[in-house]
């Protein structure tokens, strides 16, 4: 999974599917903050690492 997938996750595909405003909405988008910080610090680190600056990740 990538950066753009769980942004489109977190947006299309929770929201716009909760029809009832479910209470465990909250949970499961709290969740995927937890998931979105881990993967920006493992992404920060491989950057380190292989020495590429996060500007220029192209």
């Amino acid at each position: 999974m990538n950066e753009a997938e769980l942004r489109d996750l977190k947006i299309g595909k929770i929201y716009k599917r909760d029809f009832f405003q479910c209470e465990l909405q909250k949970n499961t988008m709290n969740y995927l903050e937890g998931c979105n910080k881990d993967f920006e610090e493992f992404t920060s680190k491989v950057y380190r690492i292989e020495g590429i600056s996060e500007e220029n990740k192209e």
